[in-house]
């Protein structure tokens, strides 16, 4: 799909390049919720440039986020920013063709994300305060408020919702072991680029919480059932995992799941046109936020 003069123009001023300097310009073929994003071939190299979203500037802070990649520059965590607006949200990063998302049924592949996960979260970098999923989660049922989003709540949110606040919190702990964790930890955010080591993308939604509930994140969007779960806990972890590990993980992943869920409900409130989309992913958080308080049951049984 070709990208409008508006867009262009906005890639045309980050970059400083001209008109004639762009070879070839469409919609990244990749999934994105969030944002919008294009790449662009120029004579300087291929780029892709992002564009928040409507109505993200409630949830996503971007100075912060860019604060966050001047940190993580040189710890090759990351993809390679190019140009950045801390007030807007605009950036461009380096394009790299041929990559692809982790498969999360690929073994190898499983344990290079992980490594990298592992990495960033043996910084223990600090941010200004605690901002968990079931925080998030109350956050987003304000902004669905005052949108007037609330007849895009799937049928049971509510009742799931209520389970999740009674099961959960006490797996946060005292929040002694909390630290800025990347918050939209999604398969789809571990980039492999061809040739190259796998790099974590898309920060807009770090946050200071514990580190498993990035694994919540990635089970949740992965749509993972509790046997991949346990296999991805134990990747992280790089040994067996106890009982009571195992049931953290659930926790993080209704924790998780009822978050992005809520969120879902504000998006399709905000974007008419991809409507569907988001019902679905709504349906699917509160689908799997009750399946993971399940498995979180069966597994207290079992210990």
């Amino acid at each position: 799909m070709p990208v409008d003069d508006k867009t262009t123009e906005i890639f045309l001023r980050a970059m400083d390049l001209r008109r004639e300097q762009v070879l070839k310009a469409y919609d990244n073929p990749g999934r994105g919720i969030t944002n919008s994003t294009y790449v662009f071939e120029t004579t300087e190299g291929e780029y892709l440039l992002r564009l928040p979203g409507r109505g993200t500037e409630m949830f996503c802070d971007r100075r912060a986020e860019w604060a966050l990649y001047g940190q993580l520059k040189d710890e090759h965590i990351t993809d390679e920013v190019c140009y950045f607006e801390p007030d807007t949200g605009v950036r461009v990063t380096v394009y790299y063709p041929g990559s692809h998302v982790i498969n999360t049924a690929d073994g190898a592949e499983l344990e290079r994300g992980m490594a990298l996960l592992r990495r960033f979260h043996g910084l223990r970098l600090q941010g200004p305060r605690p901002n968990t999923a079931l925080q998030r989660m109350e956050y987003y049922i304000q902004c669905v408020k005052d949108v007037g989003g609330e007849e895009f709540y799937p049928a049971e949110y509510w009742a799931v919702r209520e389970r999740v606040l009674s099961v959960c919190p006490p797996y946060y702990g005292d929040g002694s072991q909390f630290q800025l964790v990347h918050g939209d930890c999604l398969p789809h955010n571990f980039l492999f680029p061809k040739g190259r080591e796998p790099v974590l993308i898309d920060w807009e939604y770090a946050a200071v919480s514990g580190p498993m509930e990035d694994l919540g994140d990635f089970c949740h969007d992965g749509d993972l059932p509790a046997e991949a779960c346990i296999r991805l806990l134990e990747v992280y972890l790089g040994r067996k995992s106890t009982s009571a590990e195992r049931r953290k993980l659930f926790a993080m992943c209704a924790s998780a799941a009822i978050m992005w869920g809520t969120w879902s409900v504000f998006k399709a409130k905000m974007e008419p046109e991809d409507r569907p989309f988001y019902q679905d992913y709504a349906q699917l958080g509160v689908r799997y936020a009750r399946e993971s308080l399940d498995r979180l049951s069966l597994e207290g049984e079992r210990k």
